[in-house]
């Protein structure tokens, strides 16, 4: 196998894909995401960062940057089954707040986070094979941006965070 140019690709940048380049990234990692999105972009979610993913995100110092697009905190809710009604609190002592926000700015704001930490990013690159080894294991990646030249990409491990 020739030497690989990355020591991870990230197939898929949302919500968990993105973190984990950031993460890593900032280890001093050479990463790779790819994404066929082209961000910002919705997806269907019914996403609620609970009180453990804010703390996360205060952690890695984005907490503010979400809070910044005007995302309002979560003090209560319910979940509401006609006959039955069942109130609550998400938060915790710690982390008081859940929050909501809408994927275009969540996913967006963590892309942005793997960049800003060294990650490289391809938005709108459509993976179409996995590139395996002499002994069958995942060795990258090969596919194409809309337009392009198919390209293949090769990293020590490929991770994929596709859903």
């Amino acid at each position: 196998m020739s030497e690989s140019r990355y020591d991870v690709i990230v197939v898929g940048a949302r919500c968990a894909g993105s973190p984990t380049a950031m993460l890593l990234a900032s280890k001093g990692y050479r990463i790779l995401v790819v994404d066929r999105a082209v961000f910002p972009s919705d997806t269907l979610s019914t996403h609620l960062i609970h009180p453990p993913g804010v703390a996360a995100l205060r952690r890695w110092g984005l907490l503010d940057r979400l809070v910044a697009t005007g995302c309002p905190p979560i003090h209560t809710y319910e979940f509401d089954f006609g006959s039955l009604v069942l109130p609550g609190a998400p938060g915790t002592e710690a982390e008081p707040f859940a929050y909501a926000p809408r994927r275009t700015v969540l996913d967006e704001l963590l892309v942005d986070a793997a960049r800003e930490a060294g990650a490289e990013v391809r938005e709108g690159f459509t993976v179409t094979e996995l590139v395996r080894g002499d002994a069958g294991d995942v060795v990258g990646v090969r596919g194409r941006e809309p337009g392009g030249p198919e390209v293949t990409e090769r990293a020590r491990v490929v991770l994929g965070a596709d859903g």
